[in-house]
């Protein structure tokens, strides 16, 4: 579609109101009259981008799955010259971040309320965040400079296993229950540290 200069603009206003209020009312209690009460425009507008409120549901959360693996993507570094180790411990301190800062909380609860309606939208999801983000780590552990230190289990698994340590509690406790990440500096790094340990080392002394 092509749109003018002020049509991108209105565009783009569409979009985070239309978030904002998503974040902040749900996807049930927000309508299309309450996003242009508060952006401005028209409703012909949003039908004439959108066509629907479920297509600009679909809108903002494509936009925000591609932000979020494009900040992620930015970020990493899994270079060579590091060990296993470093290289978990890096990874699992931007995966921290990314995934249980408060927005991505806050997305995380939209998206789970409505993926039990919507199964394309949970499928996206998996598929864009989880195992995109997860992918990273995969590929490096089938490295042939890696694979031969780690015993023979199958790469995705592993990587899906190492996430989901750093990701809970914290993440499920924010999004089910409501509750604040309050981990200093510190204990973040002391909690990332002892999860790559367990998941290098195990339980046994």
């Amino acid at each position: 579609m092509n749109i003018s200069e002020k049509g991108k603009k209105r565009y783009e206003i569409i979009m985070q109101t239309g978030l904002e209020l998503f974040l902040e009312k749900g996807y049930e209690h927000t309508s299309l009259s309450d996003i242009v009460a508060k952006g401005g425009g028209s409703l012909a507008s949003v039908y004439k981008y959108f066509t629907n409120k479920e297509g600009l549901f679909a809108a903002i959360m494509e936009k925000n799955f591609d932000d979020f693996c494009k900040e992620f993507d930015e970020k990493v570094n899994l270079k060579p010259s590091k060990s296993l180790e470093e290289i978990l411990y890096r990874f699992g301190l931007l995966y921290f971040d990314i995934f249980c800062k408060p927005y991505s909380i806050a997305l995380s609860r939209l998206i789970i309320s409505e993926c039990y309606k919507n199964k394309e939208l949970g499928e996206r999801f998996n598929v864009n965040i989880i195992k995109r983000t997860c992918g990273i780590l995969t590929k490096y552990f089938s490295r042939d400079d890696v694979a031969p230190h780690i015993k023979e289990y199958d790469y995705e698994e592993l990587a899906l296993k190492f996430c989901a340590l750093i990701r809970e509690p914290y993440h499920l406790s924010g999004v089910i229950l409501g509750e604040d990440i309050n981990l200093s500096e510190t204990q973040k790094e002391k909690m990332i540290q002892s999860v790559v340990d367990l998941f290098l080392h195990g339980i046994y002394k």
